[in-house]
């Protein structure tokens, strides 16, 4: 699969022109508060706005909006500057259309998608709302195991929230086919003439997504990842970061000399995450491969009673007898 590589600075050049118009009050204009503020929305933990230009003022670096804008940009992850150029471009679609959609084009052409927004009374609205956000974030980024693994947690939770909600007293299956399955038999004894196209074809998307979701290829039909998918909940698979599975081009983004303290501990400048698996070789050196420790709401409930009740009967000392692996270690 041919990588695309993004001009970010073409894109950010191309959505100033959209969110700096000469009236201040028309509504596609981005004061630096109103752009920190979807900044926030990725990463609640981003300095607010006098708390970042504060910090800009103290490092002696520009505070005009565009300067910062792009820093901000540009200090992102990838997967999170897809996620903030495609709000940003939300918020003005219907005042710039053709503009923002040459500013998809450069970013690999989504200007057709609409935007879905799922209404209060779905299943955990405010998530499912985060989660298509988040799709279309690693589908502009070429994550697309990472978007099928989130496809596959949206659906079998709308799914289930319709069974509980109008079938309360049934039984909710696992597996993503037999919960389609079930609310397509109910749909079709409970609506009159209601299209067998329409009920097929859900099936055929729990199907689709379930085989996807246990393996990727590329273009060329070569695996890229095989998926665990827990049919207890919501699907989640191995942690690594998809920078460290979709294999992009490698570019040297800085390179600088660091000694160690007396604890053998060094300083990482400008890491973009926090946790790290490290390899090392023989000849003294060290691999550093970044990762992503998956999120509480991302493990099913069944998972999570299977670890309750592991470390409850751990406590109570009800545990298997101690397993000697001395004649492993010493094969």
């Amino acid at each position: 699969m041919q990588e695309m590589v993004v001009n970010w600075a073409r894109v950010f050049n191309r959505i100033w022109e959209v969110i700096n118009p000469p009236d201040q009050a028309a509504p596609t204009y981005f004061s630096g508060g109103r752009f920190i503020g979807v900044v926030r929305e990725i990463d609640p933990y981003f300095p607010d706005y006098t708390q970042y230009i504060d910090q800009r003022k103290s490092s002696n670096k520009r505070t005009s909006r565009k300067d910062y804008f792009y820093d901000i940009l540009i200090s992102l992850p990838e997967a999170d500057r897809f996620s903030l150029v495609h709000r940003i471009l939300d918020t003005v679609q219907e005042y710039a259309p053709v503009k923002v959609a040459e500013v998809r084009n450069e970013l690999g052409g989504l200007a057709a998608v609409p935007a879905a927004r799922i209404t209060a009374t779905a299943w955990n609205s405010e998530r499912l709302n985060r989660y298509l956000q988040e799709i279309d974030s690693r589908i502009a980024a070429r994550n697309y195991e990472g978007a099928v693994t989130l496809a596959y947690t949206c659906l079998e939770g709308c799914l289930k929230a319709f069974l509980r909600e109008h079938l309360p007293e049934s039984e909710v299956p696992e597996e993503i086919v037999d919960l389609a399955k079930k609310v397509r038999s109910h749909l079709r004894g409970s609506i009159d003439r209601y299209p067998d196209e329409a009920l097929a074809m859900l099936t055929h998307i729990a199907h689709m997504i379930s085989a996807e979701s246990r393996l990727m290829v590329d273009g060329s039909g070569k695996e890229i990842a095989n998926f665990n998918i827990d049919k207890g909940g919501k699907s989640h698979h191995s942690a690594v970061m998809p920078a460290t599975k979709m294999k992009p081009k490698l570019t040297v983004m800085d390179h600088y000399d660091v000694a160690a303290d007396a604890k053998k501990r060094i300083n990482l400048r400008n890491a973009k995450t926090k946790y790290f698996h490290v390899k090392a070789f023989s000849n003294g050196a060290y691999l550093l491969e970044p990762r992503v420790l998956v999120p509480l709401e991302a493990i099913s409930a069944r998972s999570m009673r299977m670890l309750d009740k592991s470390a409850a009967n751990l406590k109570k000392g009800i545990a298997s007898a101690p397993i000697d692996l001395a004649a492993f270690l010493k094969a």
